[in-house]
């Protein structure tokens, strides 16, 4: 399924743009993380 990688990115992204608004570190460090695995899924898609 194509659309996991950029579902993740995307999750991700939503976690940091509301970082600001309840301020938890926490929903920064998810976000990243998420960010991150979704990129690993893309590059690792794309060398299949």
């Amino acid at each position: 399924m194509k659309s996991w990688p950029m579902f993740v990115i995307t999750l991700g992204t939503i976690a940091i743009a509301t970082y600001p608004l309840n301020n938890q570190l926490i929903n920064l460090l998810m976000g990243l993380t998420l960010v991150v695995i979704g990129i690993i899924f893309l590059i690792r898609g794309n060398k299949k």
